[in-house]
């Protein structure tokens, strides 16, 4: 399994969101057999910056295939260059299912629920990778992903957007398809680009929490009932095991700073 990431790295400053993502990363990193880290820095000539990001994944000590891309930060496209580039030019060239992530928190970074976004973008994404396996190889979806839904109303072929999510997606069902949609328009590429390939209330996007009894809005505000048409979703059994898992990683934030 393959880890396309793509980590915003313009200055060396790590508030609280550096530092959720990385406990993150630590806990399933060793899931995937190959990780190609994306760097997007303001100065693509600073070495030493490059280097000492390149340290921060090196440091987790992973005996697996690992590669960096650099790309210069570009605060019109996001992440939406490195995905095009590096995951829907390469659909072709790979066999193995892909899971692309991105060190999302930046835009309200003072939010004391942003813990649980993060949280929850690894834990149900990666803690059943049995189902992930399941329904993405025996081509029961074509995406696997939590998801936080926008639409309608969205210029999108399927009209919904898949916002501030990490997803799986498998190359060999979507490559066909994935031929026919347009170059880069915004920096929403990554996150419309499931809703260009399929509708997802037909079962091709397998959905990794839902329903739920618990919302999370794209404030990162929590509340009980799906009034926001931006949310991720949380059952009473998912918002107690998100709880526990968020709990692990103060621990281990705590005992890092300490």
């Amino acid at each position: 399994m393959k880890l396309v990431y793509w980590f915003y790295a313009p200055k060396m400053e790590f508030p609280l969101v550096y530092d959720y993502h990385f406990a993150c990363l630590k806990q399933y990193i060793n899931l995937f057999d190959d990780i190609v880290i994306l760097l997007a820095v303001d100065d693509i000539y600073d070495v030493k910056h490059i280097n000492d990001m390149e340290r921060l994944f090196l440091d987790f000590n992973i005996s697996k295939n690992i590669s960096f891309k650099i790309y210069k930060n570009n605060p019109e496209l996001r992440e939406a260059e490195g995905f095009k580039k590096e995951v829907v030019d390469k659909l072709y060239d790979t066999d193995q299912l892909v899971f692309f992530a991105h060190s999302k928190g930046f835009t309200n970074i003072m939010s004391p629920s942003l813990k649980y976004w993060i949280a929850a973008m690894y834990y149900f994404n990666l803690s059943d990778i049995y189902s992930v396996k399941h329904y993405l190889r025996n081509d029961l979806s074509m995406f696997y992903g939590h998801v936080a839904m926008r639409g309608p109303g969205v210029s999108n072929k399927y009209n919904w957007h898949y916002p501030g999510s990490f997803y799986w997606l498998n190359p060999s069902s979507i490559a066909a398809e994935a031929k026919h949609i347009p170059n880069i328009t915004n920096r929403f590429y990554a996150e419309m680009f499931p809703g260009m390939i399929t509708d997802m209330w037909t079962g091709q996007f397998k959905k990794a929490a839902w329903p739920g009894k618990y919302f999370l809005d794209g404030d990162y505000n929590f509340y009980t009932n799906s009034r926001y048409y931006l949310s991720l979703c949380f059952s009473e059994e998912d918002m107690k095991k998100l709880d526990e898992f968020v709990s692990r990683l103060d621990v281990e934030i705590n005992l890092k700073s300490n």
